[in-house]
Parts: structure tokens; C-alpha cells; sequence
């Protein structure tokens, strides 16, 4: 049917519109002499609740670039286009190892004096699903040089990245670097300049990325948002705009300073209305006040900022 001057149909969510350049909302009209006409209640300007061919996609315009993270709105954006399959970057085979004489399951027994729950496995297992790379395979090995060696054997042959955590320091019962040397595996660097997560260390053996992350639970955390996390981002193939955690303009709550010689990462939260409040204690023990957080800001070796300074806040938490 074709509209033409001062007349309307009903039509539906939708419809072709028949050559009409307005639509006004059903609820905004009310059906006069028994429905053979419509009374316009609210006044209706040319192009109303039109959606014109090409106004939010036109024809040879890019969908999605290539290193741009599959989303829930991006998959609705290529269905919408006809698409059914796309060229992706697989999921790693990912392998957190944990570490510990001390350590026990959380659920499997009560803890005996000098023992804690295995906090670690269960958080990185986490992070790795927040961050979209699949669920990994976690396993605990006792602080004993033969069965370390073997379970990093085992995991190396098995994962494209293994997370290690605890045993990457030099005390007397830290297996790791020893386990990976009898491997005829040398890290390619071992500390970082940063707290928390100063014992951090790298390498690769064959095709599997080994990371070695501190045992204490919040320097696991920032070190794997820091560096394992963007590395795994980029092996499936992200592009450098979406390998490092998104950050934002943020005032400080409160005076921070830094009277170390390593960058800090503050724990804190982060209020809709942009002030960053930090958490809890900043030891790299407490799981509490990082539970409480959901960024991170950065403060240099000697920073003084008073409250209201501006920072860059890190969201590490989604």
C-alpha cells in the first residue's frame, strides 16, 4: 500500500513503511469514526522512529577488525549481517600449578597448625575465565624437587601457557627455577621492578609459555592481570588496543604516597563518580581488602599525592 499526503496505516515493528516519513508510537494516537481514521496526539516530525538501510551499518564498512575480542554485542552485530562462522584465535590449554608444603584444598580437611587454604589455584582459575580464556587444568604439587620436576614436565607437554604459583623465589624450599633448569629450561627473566609481585618470572619451553608468579595471593593476582593476563591476550591474537587492561581518569579519595623503590599498585575501589578509594590493607597477603577492590592505581617510587590528585585507575577485575 502507498501513503501518501496526510494519510497513515498501521503498520508494526519493522514494516516497509509504504512511502510515509514519520511513525508516530500507537500509544501517542487514538482510533476515531469507529477506525477508519487516527488522531495524531503528539506532533510527528519527518524521519520519527525510522530506521533508514545502512544508518547503523552501510554497505562496505568493517563489522569487526581482526584482534577485536568476540562479544556478546559483537556476535549480535555479525549475526545481524548473516554470519553464522568466523576466523578466531583458539582457547589456550592453560595449567595453573600451585605450590606448597603449607597448602591445602579448601573442603578436604580441617587445617593443621602451619597450614592455609590454597587460596591461589581456585583465584587464577577465576581470573582466567573472567578474561574469556576457558577454564584451565589446576594442580598442586608439595615443595619436593622431584615432584615438581615432574609435574611441570607434565604440564609443559600438555598447555600453551602454564601459570605456576609460589616456589619462583630462592628460599630453601622454592623448587621451581631448579625444576625448570633440570628441564634444560632458563628463565628469560626472573623479578620484576614492582609491588606487589617483585618474584615474577618467565620462560618459554617448546611452544608452552611458563609463567611463575609470587605465592603471596595479591601478588599473583596483579602479576597475572599485568603480564600473564596480555600475554595470553596476545598468543589469541588480540590487537594492541585490547591486550592491557582498560583504564580510566580517576581522583584520589585520599593522600597516597609511595616512600619505596618499586612502583605500587594500590587495591582500591573505584565509585561511579570517578573517586578511587583504597581497600583494606595493602600488603600483598590480604585477600580482603583486594576482594573489596575493583581497580588498581599506580603509585612511582616516591610519589606524595594529596587527595584529589589525578590517577589512571586499572580495572583488573572483571
Amino acid at each position: 500500500m502507498k501513503v501518501g499526503s496526510g494519510e497513515a496505516i498501521r503498520i508494526f515493528t519493522g514494516a516497509p513503511l509504504g512511502g510515509a516519513d514519520a511513525v508516530v508510537m500507537q500509544e501517542d494516537t487514538e482510533a476515531i469514526d469507529s477506525g477508519r481514521a487516527v488522531k495524531i496526539l503528539d506532533a510527528a516530525a519527518a524521519g520519527d522512529f525510522i530506521r533508514r538501510a545502512g544508518a547503523d551499518l552501510c554497505a562496505g564498512q568493517k563489522a569487526v577488525a581482526a584482534g577485536e575480542p568476540i562479544t556478546a554485542a559483537r556476535i549480535g552485530l555479525l549475526a545481524s549481517v548473516g554470519l553464522t562462522e568466523i576466523h578466531a584465535g583458539a582457547l589456550p590449554r592453560l595449567t595453573v600449578l600451585s605450590t606448597g608444603d603449607e597448602l591445602v584444598d579448601p573442603g578436604s580437611r580441617p587445617l593443621r597448625p602451619g597450614e592455609i587454604f590454597n587460596s591461589n589455584a581456585a583465584m587464577l582459575a577465576a581470573q582466567c575465565r573472567a578474561l574469556g580464556f576457558g577454564a584451565p587444568r589446576c594442580e598442586h604439587v608439595p615443595d619436593q624437587p622431584e615432584a615438581t620436576r615432574a609435574a611441570l614436565s607434565r604440564a609443559i607437554e600438555g598447555s600453551d601457557f602454564l601459570i605456576i604459583s609460589g616456589g619462583v623465589s630462592v628460599g630453601d624450599h622454592d623448587c621451581v627455577k631448579p625444576a625448570l633448569a633440570a628441564l634444560g629450561v632458563e628463565p628469560e627473566f626472573w623479578r620484576v621492578r614492582i609491588k606487589p609481585g617483585k618474584p615474577l618470572l618467565f620462560t618459554k619451553a617448546g611452544r608452552c609459555h611458563v609463567f611463575g608468579l609470587p605465592g603471596n595471593p595479591v601478588s599473583s593476582f596483579v602479576t597475572f592481570a599485568l603480564f600473564a593476563g596480555p600475554a595470553i591476550r596476545r598468543w589469541m591474537r588480540a590487537s594492541d588496543a585490547f591486550l592491557l587492561p582498560p583504564s580510566a581518569p580517576a581522583r584520589l579519595a585520599h593522600p597516597a604516597e609511595n616512600q619505596g623503590d618499586r612502583p605500587h599498585y594500590l587495591r582500591g575501589e573505584l565509585t561511579p563518580g570517578g573517586d578511587f578509594h583504597p581497600t583494606g590493607a595493602q600488603q600483598s597477603n590480604a585477600l580482603y581488602g583486594l576482594s573489596r577492590a575493583n581497580a588498581l592505581v599506580r603509585l612511582d617510587p616516591g610519589a606524595a599525592l594529596a587527595a584529589g590528585a589525578l590517577v589512571e585507575a586499572i580495572n583488573c577485575y572483571s
